[in-house]
């Protein structure tokens, strides 16, 4: 075995004669490692030759049946595995560091989750990110992905349907009630058909909102004509409209209050069934920075935690919820 000196040697190792042993160490195979790095076993095991000539010791006993590790082969591993953990260790925190000058986030939503769940969220995420600037754009249905399409929003939260360059990672569906007005309301049942909703005075959400846009649909579908003699940009404006006795609110079921007023009903929607179905809207393949996936994650516990809701007769006003596992 030639010998070098110890400057050399550190100077000429590298990090692929340094993977080589450790997977040749932990494997005690010269083909498992070769198999784990795709290489010859022939390219390995001259791997190993170069770094045993460099430090200028014996790092495996070989025989035709067996590679075992040498007592100076278990403290260079030793030494090797503390060394990989530091390094791991300094590039983890490198990109933290990164990550954390990334101080900006923004992402996109409707007016009606801003106004129903932004506060919670925001709150929420400054517990871990308190240093974090976060811009919320409160856009209709229309352009709700459009920050995401050009990546200047990091995540949306609504539906991508088919859109080949978005993913969606749908957490909760939703479904479509109807607020009405007790001397409006001529079923005890807990649902209502969208024809019969059809016929009532109707106060709706502007033709902006994702939930318009939903029923409208099913509308047209059904060939139901639309009847609206109000429109409002928030379900709360909606819901006391009906309370007020002026017509019958179709409202988001996430929107709803845990108990409505007894001058009210709230009937879900059937014949058909109008659901919106929720998720995080991100680019294709995207991963989400550190700070952006919290985010993420903060937006689907806070809106499925705060969707779910006490079952009760229909004449108390509490709606059914369907949520997903998020």
């Amino acid at each position: 075995m030639t010998h070098t000196s110890a400057g050399q040697a550190i100077t000429n190792i590298n990090l692929k004669l340094i993977q080589a042993f450790l997977l040749v160490a932990e494997s005690s195979s010269f083909k498992e490692a070769a198999d784990a790095t795709g290489r010859s076993q022939s390219a390995v095991s001259a791997q190993i030759r170069q770094l045993e000539s460099q430090i200028g010791v014996q790092l495996f006993n070989r025989t035709t049946r067996r590679v075992a590790i040498t007592a100076e082969g278990k403290q260079l591993l030793d030494h090797v595995r503390r060394s990989m953990a530091e390094l791991q260790y300094g590039l983890k925190q490198i990109q933290d560091s990164v990550e954390s000058r990334r101080r900006r986030i923004r992402f996109s939503c409707s007016p009606i989750i801003a106004a129903h769940y932004v506060p919670t969220i925001l709150a929420t995420f400054a517990q871990h990110f308190p240093n974090v600037e976060v811009y919320v754009d409160e856009v209709g249905s229309a352009g709700i992905l459009d920050g995401v399409r050009k990546g200047t929003s990091a995540f949306a939260v609504g539906e991508a349907k088919g859109d080949p360059e978005l993913d969606c990672d749908v957490f909760l569906e939703d479904s479509a009630y109807a607020v009405i007005p007790c001397h409006l309301c001529g079923t005890q049942g807990a649902t209502i058909a969208l024809g019969d909703v059809a016929r009532l005075p109707l106060v709706m959400l502007h033709s902006s909102t994702p939930m318009r846009t939903l029923v409208e649909e099913a509308m047209k579908k059904c060939d139901v004509t639309l009847g609206c003699r109000y429109e409002f940009t928030q379900t709360e404006t909606l819901i006391r409209m009906a309370e007020a006795g002026i017509g019958a609110a179709i409202v988001p079921c996430y929107t709803l209050p845990i108990v409505l007023k007894p001058s009210v009903r709230a009937l879900r929607i059937v014949e058909p069934s109008i659901i919106r179905r929720i998720g995080i809207v991100t680019q294709r393949g995207e991963k989400l920075p550190k700070a952006a996936a919290h985010l993420a994650n903060v937006v689907k516990r806070v809106i499925v935690a705060k969707s779910i809701r006490t079952e009760a007769p229909p004449s108390r006003g509490y709606p059914e919820h369907d949520l997903l596992t998020p």
